[in-house]
């Protein structure tokens, strides 16, 4: 989960001085489930800056606590991600506490990098103190295992094309399959902070009594959800998916435009790469687009947006 950078410092989840790693805030099992070959890229979208070959890290959190968390990861991607982007996970699905708590982990932590990268007033009024009163009781749970008492519901959404009506091109497999980020829905009714995972979405809602339906409500304790006749009809989620979607669209226009050689260079490399005929990326490029994008056969795979 982190490499050999390391810096002292307090670790924000266990509250005591150790070296604290540089890692990844979202884990690392995706970005390796998109690498194509080493020559795959992440970019951010929300600053301009140089792509890199592997997923956005910071100095964040202590040897153990990425320890205690790697192994919840770990679970999450051999039980459910990996089983779910194969086609392989169908029908009723058992689960144990191990998803809670990753989900849990992932809010906390993603919520943990933005209230330290970003100023509490580009937050919405109050909206960053009530992100510092959930992260408090999450923290508990991760900490000692005691339950959050306001902020307890976590939500788990498989999403693919064939589970929601939106219009099916190029830009939306994108999205679904290759685009991760953190970010908040934030209306006068409706509070909820969601990080978007390749084929997943985690939301944690601010408010308890939210009408949106957010997939499947995991428990604590463990149980089970059923991907037989599941589907993405909520309103508010399918308008804000397609919302995602046409940022995705835009996104890919000006990166076209910023370098078109790069663009040519690499349709000839991934041509001549017999990797990339076998991988995720050359599917989804060679699906048919409504988009002035379809076949651009650009690397950048990573989206991270506030």
């Amino acid at each position: 989960m982190g490499n050999n950078k390391v810096r002292s410092g307090i670790c924000p989840l266990l509250d005591k001085e150790t070296e604290i790693r540089e890692s990844h805030i979202f884990p690392k099992f995706v970005y390796k489930s998109l690498k194509w070959n080493n020559n795959s890229k992440f970019v951010t979208r929300q600053v301009r800056c140089v792509p890199k070959q592997d997923g956005l890290k910071r100095y964040l959190l202590g040897k153990e606590a990425e320890i205690i968390f790697s192994q919840y990861e770990n679970w999450f991607a051999r039980y459910i991600y990996k089983p779910f982007r194969n086609g392989e996970l169908n029908g009723v699905v058992e689960y144990d506490e191990h998803l809670y708590y990753f989900l849990v982990l992932q809010i906390w932590r993603s919520c943990l990098f933005v209230t330290n990268e970003y100023e509490k007033d580009t937050f919405a009024d109050g909206l960053y103190e009530t992100i510092l009163l959930a992260m408090s009781e999450w923290k508990q749970y991760l900490v000692n295992k005691t339950l959050p008492q306001n902020y307890y519901n976590f939500y788990l959404m498989p999403i693919e094309t064939k589970l929601i009506r939106i219009p099916r091109f190029l830009e939306t497999e994108f999205y679904i399959r290759r685009n991760i980020e953190f970010n908040i829905m934030n209306s006068d009714t409706q509070k909820a902070v969601y990080c978007k995972l390749p084929s997943f979405i985690i939301w944690a809602p601010l408010c308890q009594d939210s009408n949106i339906n957010y997939g499947f409500n995991i428990e604590p304790i463990g149980g089970s959800f059923d991907l037989s006749d599941y589907s993405i009809t909520d309103i508010d989620i399918i308008d804000y998916l397609v919302y995602k979607v046409n940022q995705t669209v835009e996104w890919r226009k000006q990166m076209a435009l910023l370098n078109p050689q790069k663009i040519k260079n690499n349709q000839a490399k991934m041509a001549k790469d017999k990797d990339f005929q076998d991988s995720e990326l050359a599917e989804i490029l060679s699906m048919p687009s409504l988009s002035e994008m379809q076949l651009s056969g650009e690397d950048y795979t990573m989206s991270f947006i506030l």
